[in-house]
């Protein structure tokens, strides 16, 4: 009988993309926060005046609701899920259906670039887990990754393989175009985001308000920090 020959170790990198996550909420906590905006804002641009004010005035008779809400709302250029703090807005939760944009909101054009500033920052991210995505699916060696992508060692645990390479041997990968084009752009993304200070900026226990882009991670828009 032929032995069946060994496929060799896996290789993963999926404990950066664990950090990139952290990366990415203390990029939108530092650089998406603007100072003029409030979470009521945000509450008087999805549900209308009237509707809005007989809420208000009904949460010191409510006694039992879910305090925490969500509402889908299609954006040009993403699909996005806002989840609110009900019981910190003093606010009794919307009925479905009446949470929708309204362009006449006071702060309707600052709320709009809001989100689109921190958009422009997840698909920033999204870069960089689609890089360490296909590293994974990949099997690319340590050597290998580190060779295309040295910042990634900013990115990994210091247990990881990928800090034990030495030397320049390592084995060649084929690299497709959409991934190498990532791999010109991510040096730059990681730079900025570590400037940030993740480790600090990236922690948050609570938040009035959070925001999923396009099915990723919820995102603390007025983060609590611990």
């Amino acid at each position: 009988m032929r032995r069946r020959r060994s496929e060799g170790p896996r290789h993963s990198y999926d404990a950066a993309e664990t950090n990139i996550n952290t990366m990415e909420r203390a990029v939108v906590r530092v650089m998406a926060t603007p100072e003029e905006l409030v979470p009521d804002d945000v509450l008087e641009w999805l549900v209308a005046p009237e509707p809005l004010q007989r809420l208000r005035a009904a949460f010191p008779y409510a006694h039992s609701f879910n305090y925490s809400g969500t509402s889908k709302i299609d954006f040009p250029f993403a699909k996005t899920t806002f989840v609110l703090d009900y019981g910190k807005l003093c606010c009794v939760p919307p009925k479905d259906g009446m949470m929708k944009l309204h362009f006449d909101a006071p702060k309707h054009e600052e709320l709009w670039l809001w989100i689109e500033d921190v958009n422009t920052i997840v698909k920033q991210h999204d870069k960089l887990r689609k890089i360490v995505r296909w590293l994974t699916a990949n099997n690319v060696t340590p050597g290998a990754a580190r060779n295309c992508f040295p910042a990634l060692q900013s990115l990994l645990p210091p247990d990881h393989p990928f800090h034990k390479v030495t030397g320049d041997r390592y084995k060649p990968i084929a690299i497709p175009l959409d991934i190498a084009e990532l791999l010109r752009e991510a040096p730059e993304i990681v730079a900025q985001g570590l400037l940030i200070n993740p480790k600090v900026n990236g922690v948050y226990t609570d938040s009035v308000v959070k925001i999923d882009i396009d099915g990723g991670q919820y995102l603390a828009l007025f983060p609590v920090k611990k």
